[in-house]
C-alpha cells in the first residue's frame, strides 16, 4: 500500500520508513519491481513515494520541468535535505559533507554492508529531530 501523499518533510520522512518496512528496501535504483506488487524502493525513492503516493521518479526532466510538479519535486529535495543533514551531523559521514544532498543520499543507501534497519532508523531519527526543532509544523 502507499502513503497519503504529504510535504510535510517530518512526515514524508516517517511515511518513506514504514513504506520500506512494509514494502521492502533496495540498492542501486529508486525502484525495484516485482510482478504486480507495490515496488522495493532505496532511501531517494520511498521518499519520493511518500511524496507523491507512488513510484514516481520526481528527477526525470519530464517530471521536474512541469510546472504542475515543483511542489512535489521540491518536497523530495526538503526531505532528502533533512536525512541527510541528519546523517552528516549524527553519524559523522564524512564522505557526504561536499555532495549534493540526493547523490549523498544514494552514496549513503548503496554501501555495501547498509542495511534497511539503518534506512529506516536513520529515517525516523531525523523526522524526529527535524519535529522538535520546530520543522515539522506547516
Amino acid at each position: 500500500m502507499n502513503p497519503v501523499p504529504t510535504t510535510n518533510p517530518v512526515q514524508v520522512l516517517r511515511n518513506a520508513a514504514d513504506y520500506l518496512e512494509a514494502n521492502g528496501w533496495t540498492q542501486l535504483a529508486f525502484f525495484r519491481f516485482a510482478g504486480g506488487e507495490p515496488p522495493a524502493a532505496c532511501s531517494a525513492g520511498a521518499i519520493q513515494i511518500a511524496v507523491t503516493g507512488g513510484p514516481v521518479d520526481v528527477f526525470a526532466d519530464n517530471y521536474r520541468q512541469n510546472p504542475a510538479n515543483s511542489r512535489q519535486f521540491a518536497a523530495v529535495l526538503e526531505a532528502i535535505d533533512v536525512l541527510v543533514s541528519h546523517l552528516r551531523r549524527e553519524h559523522h559521514t564524512a564522505a557526504l559533507t561536499s555532495m549534493f544532498a540526493a547523490s549523498a543520499l544514494a552514496r549513503w543507501n548503496d554501501r555495501t554492508g547498509r542495511t534497511l534497519a539503518e534506512v529506516v532508523t536513520a529515517m525516523r531519527e531525523a523526522a524526529d529531530r527535524h519535529d522538535t526543532a520546530g520543522g515539522g509544523a506547516r
